[in-house]
């Protein structure tokens, strides 16, 4: 008879990886983003609002799609990290 291996002691998981984001209990956390990796999508759509959100911005509005797990909710919380952070003069 052939020995099971269980994958728990293959493999390790990261503690962040555990569960999905979730913008309601995360956006002040700032270990949530430890190790997030900012991809030229979420690069394109914080750019996207960065602009909208300027004085003589008129587009205010955004529907953000895309299939789920691809970070939508991790780019979030990253944007509002960092409309929380002061800005150094």
């Amino acid at each position: 008879m052939s020995e099971t291996r269980r994958l728990d002691r293959l493999f390790r998981v990261a503690e962040r990886f555990r569960r999905a984001v979730n913008v309601a209990l995360d956006y002040e956390d700032t270990a949530s983003l430890d190790g997030y990796v900012i991809t030229p999508l979420s690069t394109a759509v914080l750019s996207r609002i960065a602009s909208g959100l300027g004085p003589s911005a008129k587009n205010r509005s955004w529907s953000i799609t895309s299939p789920y797990g691809t970070a939508k909710s991790t780019c979030m919380v990253v944007l509002t990290q960092l409309q929380a952070c002061p800005i150094q003069q």
